[in-house]
């Protein structure tokens, strides 16, 4: 018999898309915060880049990488809505299974061997 969990708010299958969706946008508050000028963190994150600042970095390295966090977030909220149907539900599956494919083949591809 299998033992359903205690209702805490959320199914456990839309609580981490839901989770995933805030962690996404975290990190895109954090972007905007760097590119509008902030920069706590940012030489943890970014190194030398951080002190030159050059228009390039800023426009694709943060308002960018922010933005597509924010896709990302997006991305997230709608695998967590389990009443997602049809074509838009194909959509937001391919996509998160692209993205999944994509992070892991980064994630590979960085080791050292």
């Amino acid at each position: 018999m299998r033992r359903r969990p205690e209702r805490a708010g959320a199914e456990p299958s839309t609580l981490w898309g839901r989770v995933a969706c805030w962690w996404a946008a975290a990190f895109a508050g954090l972007h905007v915060y760097w590119a509008v000028g902030g920069d706590v963190g940012l030489s943890v994150s970014a190194g030398p880049l951080a002190a030159e600042r050059p228009l390039w970095f800023v426009v694709a390295g943060l308002w960018g990488v922010g933005a597509l966090c924010l896709l990302a977030a997006l991305l997230a909220w709608l695998l967590a809505q389990s009443k997602l149907r049809g074509a838009l539900a194909l959509l937001a599956r391919g996509l998160g299974w692209g993205v999944s494919v994509l992070l892991l083949a980064g994630a590979s591809g960085s080791r050292c061997c």
